[in-house]
Parts: structure tokens; sequence; C-alpha cells
């Protein structure tokens, strides 16, 4: 036998047939044993049908089968490539989403710094202004209005450097 091929005896149907195959015996059979009950079936449920009709039916049975599996496999491969492309997006989304975060991250520890030190500022001028003068004195030349208070950081440095 070319290539190593093995005679197995199977029974399909009514029929008793020889096949040889390279592939594993007990596959063969159970390939055999499908074949068989897809006739079985078709021989139930349309008892008077020759066999020969039977085994015709049965293989449009199974080549039936065979499409809509293949039809079901193309579906399922369609879903994944829209799967796999979703992932993608999603995955440039969350990328986008991670850096548009720190981004306000950082811009939130800027401006609770910059209020610290504003905070900082306002108390040493309110110190320095308590204790210069009574807190009873409310004349309107000693008070100072809130836009002379507000300082930026570039100020703080320029006045830091000044002293």
């Amino acid at each position: 036998m070319p290539n190593g091929e093995k005679k197995i005896q199977v029974k399909i149907g009514s029929m008793v047939y020889q096949l040889s195959a390279a592939e594993d015996p007990q596959y063969i059979r159970e390939t055999a044993a499908i074949a068989d009950e897809l006739i079985s079936k078709v021989t139930k449920r349309y008892p008077h049908i020759n066999p020969s009709s039977a085994q015709v039916l049965a293989l449009v049975n199974s080549v039936d089968a065979m499409r809509q599996a293949q039809n079901e496999l193309e579906e399922a491969l369609k879903d994944k490539e829209t799967a796999v492309q979703k992932e993608v997006e999603i995955k440039a989304e969350l990328a986008r989403l991670r850096e548009q975060f720190w981004q306000l991250k950082k811009d939130l520890l800027y401006y609770r710094n910059l209020c610290d030190i504003h905070e900082q500022r306002l108390a040493e001028l309110t110190y320095k202004s308590n204790k210069v003068r009574p807190a009873q004195v409310t004349k309107a030349s000693n008070v100072f209005s809130l836009d002379e208070r507000q300082t930026s950081i570039e100020d703080l440095d320029v006045k830091s450097e000044d002293r």
C-alpha cells in the first residue's frame, strides 16, 4: 500500500466497506460511525426509502451541515475581527484618557501649589499688617484691596530675589 495506508473494514448503512487510509484507524472508524448514524436517521425518518436514496439524502444533509458550519465559522471570524478592531480603538482611547488624566492631575497639583503659595503670602501679609498697626485701625488708606494682595509665582520669585 502506498504511503503506509491501512485497510479498515467498516459498516455504513447496510453495507460493509473496505477503506484504506493513512489516518489513524480509530479516526476512520469514528468517521464511518458518524456516516452510519446519518444514514440510520434518514432511514428511521423515511422507512420505505431505498438504501441508495437514503445514502444520497444523508450526504445532502451532511453537506448542508458542513456549509452551515462554514458560514458560522466565517461569521465568527468576522466577529473576531470586529472585536479585535474595537479592542485596538478602546486601547487607544484608554491611552488618550490616561494622558488626559495625568495632564489634569499635573494641572491640579500646579493650582494646589499656587493656592498654597497664595495662602502663605496672604498669611504673611495679614501677619505683617496686624503686627504693624492695631486691629482697631480701619482707615481706608490702610486697607489693601484684594488686587494688591494677589500675586503670582513669578512675583514671588522676583520678591524673594530682592531679599
